[in-house]
């Protein structure tokens, strides 16, 4: 059995490395909705690796670098593909870009190696936001903290992903002063029928207002849940209800 997953195992990081070395990471773009005119803020980029690699899913190919030390490399190819093909959504969407900590430090999306890439990928630094989960921001703090200025400098935007998730670091990402928090989406489900998580939720609004950021709600299955979050002031809305991702396309 050990000798199985072990070939198991293997046969996944020859797939992973095929998809780094040939770029063949899927991306998809879900459009983000202002919850009042439901008029379109931006896109999320999402990754996935090519189907029919056993990588088709998000969880499967982000996974599968994590266990085999290739995270970054990963992270640094998706990124690259979310805005190499932006030339799909519109010229003055938002591009949501998730993001490690620890690739803000990676000399490639950084100085003249950036600026060049966003030339020629058309795409000017005000339209990006990067996006890093909660948990993450926590962790990695005080470095976060010491590289988040070099960006925004640039006049790039900064989202706190996963709010809410289980982590206590409120104060913590306050004092980062993102542009915008982004609920989890298991406060978001069904919100209009749990008490505890519309008490979350609420408290969250509060927060992300009271230090400037505007908060969007994540994963909005259906209309009762957008009613009553439209109600108690979340600005922007993601999930299937309002919009699905696009096909996504496969990298060159």
């Amino acid at each position: 059995a050990s000798h199985q997953r072990r070939a198991e195992e293997l046969l996944v990081l020859e797939r992973l490395q095929d998809v780094l070395l040939r770029e063949r990471v899927v991306t998809a773009y879900q459009p983000i909705l202002r919850m009042k005119e439901g008029t379109i803020l931006g896109f999320e980029a999402l990754s996935r690796g090519p189907r029919g690699s056993g990588l088709d899913t998000a969880d499967a190919l982000f996974g599968a670098a994590g266990r085999n030390g290739l995270d970054v490399e990963l992270d640094r190819l998706c990124r690259r593909r979310a805005l190499l093909s932006s030339g799909r959504i519109p010229s003055n969407a938002k591009i949501f870009v998730n993001t490690l900590p620890a690739t803000m430090r990676d000399p490639q999306f950084r100085g003249k190696a950036l600026i060049d890439f966003l030339d020629r990928a058309q795409v000017a630094p005000d339209r990006i936001v990067i996006e890093i989960t909660e948990h993450l921001v926590i962790e990695n703090y005080l470095m976060f903290r010491e590289e988040l200025a070099y960006f925004r400098d640039l006049g790039m935007a900064f989202a706190v992903d996963d709010v809410g998730a289980g982590y206590s670091g409120l104060e913590s990402i306050a004092k980062l002063k993102p542009s915008y928090l982004k609920i989890d989406k298991a406060l978001v489900r069904d919100v209009h029928a749990n008490v505890v998580n519309r008490a979350m939720v609420k408290a969250i609004i509060a927060l992300g207002h009271g230090i400037g950021a505007q908060v969007i709600a994540e994963g909005i299955q259906n209309e009762e849940e957008t009613q009553v979050l439209r109600a108690m002031g979340v600005d922007f809305g993601q999930g299937y209800h309002l919009a699905r991702p696009d096909a996504g396309q496969e990298g060159s």
